[in-house]
Order: C-alpha cells, then structure tokens, then sequence
C-alpha cells in the first residue's frame, strides 16, 4: 500500500497564503485587500509561485467574484471583509489534515472557521462554521463553501 501525500504550507505575511497539496491537487487561496480570495489551482502538485511557465495567481481583475466562500447575513452577502485571526492543522489518525482558518467579519459581529480536510486524493472537502458573536440575532440565507474562479 502506497502513502498519500497531503499537506498545507502557509505564506505568512501581510497577505497570507495558503496552500493545500492532496495528492496531485494544489489549491490555493489567500487574503488581498480584506478579502480571501481563490488563488488558483492546478493538477500538477507544484505550488504556483514555482511554475515559471505557467499562468501563477488569479490577477485580482479577472473574475467578479473571487472570494473563495460567501455567508448572506440579514440579506447581505459578506464575501468580503474579513480579518485573518489565526490557522490550525491537525492530523488525523488516516494521515489526513483537517485545516481550520479563523476569520472575523468586519461588518457584522460574526465568526468563520473555513474548515478544509485534505486526504491524500484530488478531492478536497470544505465546511463552513459560522459563530454569531453579538447580541442580536442574525438570519443566515445563503452559504457558499467553496468557490472562485477557473481557469481554462
């Protein structure tokens, strides 16, 4: 039986970058101006930033909505404002890592923890948990947990 190889390397920073690699799949994703934003991608399991003959990051101008998840509170997509608290990884038992990214929203009193698993296959599995942290109740409508853009 052979070994799956998954991990998560981190750019710290001013805007931080994450980088899962499951297998052959890279995803990343990162912070631009307060918002977390869907990076790239690619099926070769080399980090973007090494790939000098390939298209590197997402350029900010190239789709509309870039943000790697979206919560609608009280009828307001929140896909952008968000403060980067902290990351945790923890491996389980199979030799998969559950990676948890905490993120506080700016505009409404609320809490997200965007939860990656990464197992060693091209799939990668996402939840998102979302913490009201005032006094108020808030409406939850809608919740994206994984999105961003394509590339051809």
């Amino acid at each position: 039986m052979s070994e799956k190889f998954c991990n998560l390397f981190i750019k710290d920073g001013d805007m931080p970058v994450f980088c899962y690699r499951s297998g052959l799949t890279v995803y990343e994703e990162g912070f631009r101006g307060g918002n977390f934003n869907a990076l790239g991608y690619n099926g070769a399991g080399f980090t973007l930033d090494v790939l000098e003959d390939m298209p590197s990051y997402f350029t900010p101008g190239d789709f509309l909505k870039k943000e790697t998840f979206s919560v609608d509170i009280n009828g307001v997509t929140c896909r952008n404002n968000w403060k980067y608290e902290f990351c945790e990884q923890n491996e389980k038992e199979n030799g998969s890592i559950e990676v948890r990214i905490k993120l506080s929203n700016t505009d409404f009193p609320i809490v997200a923890y965007v939860c990656t698993l990464i197992d060693g296959t091209a799939i990668l599995t996402r939840h998102i948990e979302i913490e009201n942290i005032g006094k108020e109740k808030l409406n939850v409508s809608n919740v994206t947990v994984m999105a961003g853009g394509m590339d051809k």
